[in-house]
């Protein structure tokens, strides 16, 4: 069960791991519209990632005999959420418990790139802000489990977007992505479908 619980939470932390580069800030502090009007005072982002993303039933790497996933992902500039709902077989049509895995998540865009087989990927920054577990945040055992893994915290990543397919960093063993020295440099061969 403590694996189950960890695989479903890293596949989409390794699936996203979300959005990057190509952002632009505003934050104005003049009137836009001509009438005196201010754009909202928050700093609005905006990424060629916004969209919302899914994967198809697939195979977790974490825990290739007893989980597979669907994942959707959506970004909305430096926020988005990752939305994984867990199977037991190979097909998707036994759910696994838990069901749906939800968390919210910021992203930061620190500028850098790195060349992959499908192009120029952005570096991006992932937290994970919350999670629920079938709609309830984890239980104190299920918080301690989460506090064991590498799931908490902020992933180091990269992205690229070829046409409508979303591709995440590939994890190894040295190039993990929990520190920003062992950010991925290659591609998951499993790219996130815009929807």
């Amino acid at each position: 069960m403590k694996r189950n619980i960890i695989a479903a939470l890293l596949l989409p932390v390794a699936t996203l791991a979300l959005a990057a580069c190509g952002s632009s800030q505003s934050s104005s502090t003049e009137p836009t519209d001509g009438l005196g009007a201010f754009e909202d005072e928050q700093t609005l982002v905006l990424t060629k990632y916004d969209g919302s993303y899914q994967t198809f039933c697939g195979v977790s790497v974490f825990a290739p005999l007893s989980n597979t996933s669907v994942t959707v992902t959506s970004i909305d500039g430096d926020k988005g959420s990752i939305t994984t709902y867990n199977y037991v077989d190979r097909g998707c049509t036994m759910q696994a418990s838990p069901t749906q895995t939800v968390m919210e998540i910021s992203l930061a865009y620190p500028g850098g790139t790195v060349e992959t087989s499908q192009g120029e990927a952005d570096f991006v920054d992932v937290t994970i802000e919350s999670i629920k577990l079938d709609g309830l945040p984890p239980t104190f055992v299920q918080q301690q489990q989460l506090s064991q893994s590498s799931i908490l915290g902020t992933r180091y990543d990269i992205l690229v977007l070829q046409d409508s397919a979303l591709y995440s960093g590939a994890s190894t063993e040295e190039l993990h992505g929990n520190t920003s020295d062992a950010r991925p440099n290659t591609l998951s061969t499993q790219p996130a479908i815009a929807q």
